[in-house]
């Protein structure tokens, strides 16, 4: 495993929606997350691209905001952290998050991630990852 993260351009957002939606998908699935991808770098969201052996096997997505009231505190907010599932075996997850956080997330900053409160995988993971639960959110359904 030879795992390097980079930055991701705009010019990517087509290959990481092809990554990310699978086959099987319509086009226009496709074609709604990498518009999705556009509006996040458009709106100052960092993507950075992931790399095993220079194959594309994932990215991840983050916003980093400065806090208003404390200048030296600053928060980045996790939205997309996409291994494709052929590349994530055991150990990779941890080891590009461990990569990512040391190389692209501000060392000041607090690190905020939602996942569903079902996904039993990505809350072990995140647990191992030092994240711990911080809030809920509440959602009321447009149903009344």
């Amino acid at each position: 495993m030879n795992i390097k993260l980079k930055p991701a351009r705009l010019s990517d957002a087509p290959i990481l929606a092809e990554l990310r939606v699978s086959e099987s998908a319509d086009k226009d699935s496709r074609i709604i997350h990498e518009k999705e991808l556009i509006g996040k770098i458009m709106g100052g969201w960092k993507i950075v691209l992931i790399e095993d052996n220079g194959v594309l096997i994932g990215y991840s997505v983050f916003l980093d905001e400065a806090d208003p009231v404390h200048i030296d505190s600053m928060t980045t907010f996790i939205s997309d952290f996409y291994i494709h599932p052929a590349f994530n075996r055991p150990g990779t997850p941890e080891e590009i998050f461990r990569k990512l956080a040391d190389n692209y997330l501000p060392k000041q900053s607090s690190l905020v991630l939602d996942i569903s409160e079902h996904d039993k995988d990505a809350h072990g993971f995140w647990s191992r990852m030092g994240f711990k639960p911080s809030s809920v959110r509440m959602v009321k359904s447009e149903a009344r």
